[in-house]
């Protein structure tokens, strides 16, 4: 990552949120975060409140503790402060809203036995990934052909206590 480009991480974090929507094209959001393009090449993940200030905290701790044969399944990191991260640009796996909650494994044909799934399994039990999250098609993009977890900042922890009803 050049300079320029920590320079441009570091202002961001300085804009408010309405900044943020003025300047970046909205891309979509789930519970705890908001998405924006930075450009062609990044995306932007903003907390909402408490629970997705951990979403972005605990995606920048898999990305850089996670072991090196699970990494390739990762979108990148390359930028992390308090409640934003700046992620690599991943092209959606989910086309349309209605696609967003099939199951990736079905729709690339994955059986339980491949090692694509079992490592899946692995860093899911690694981290107690909220499955649910994972195996959703909205979760995965492409970078360069490869197939990558887009969103894995939620811990069955984080569900727990900032996305259930007490």
């Amino acid at each position: 990552m050049s300079s320029l480009e920590m320079l441009l991480f570091e202002e961001i974090f300085l804009m408010n949120s309405d900044e943020i929507d003025k300047n970046f094209q909205y891309l979509g959001e789930g519970a705890g975060r908001i998405i924006y393009a930075l450009d062609d090449d990044y995306v932007i993940k903003m907390s909402k409140f408490a629970g997705g200030d951990k979403q972005c905290k605990t995606e920048h701790y898999i990305y850089n503790h996670v072991q090196d044969h699970l990494k390739k399944y990762l979108c990148p990191v390359v930028w992390y402060k308090d409640d934003i991260l700046i992620m690599r640009r991943a092209v959606p796996l989910a086309k349309k809203r209605e696609e967003r909650k099939q199951n990736v494994f079905n729709v690339l044909g994955i059986r339980e036995d491949n090692i694509f799934y079992k490592n899946i399994q692995q860093l899911v039990q690694s981290f107690d990934l909220l499955y649910g999250d994972v195996k959703n098609l909205s979760s995965w993009g492409l970078i360069d052909n490869q197939v990558v977890l887009i969103d894995y900042g939620c811990t069955n922890k984080i569900y727990r206590k900032y996305f259930t009803k007490k």
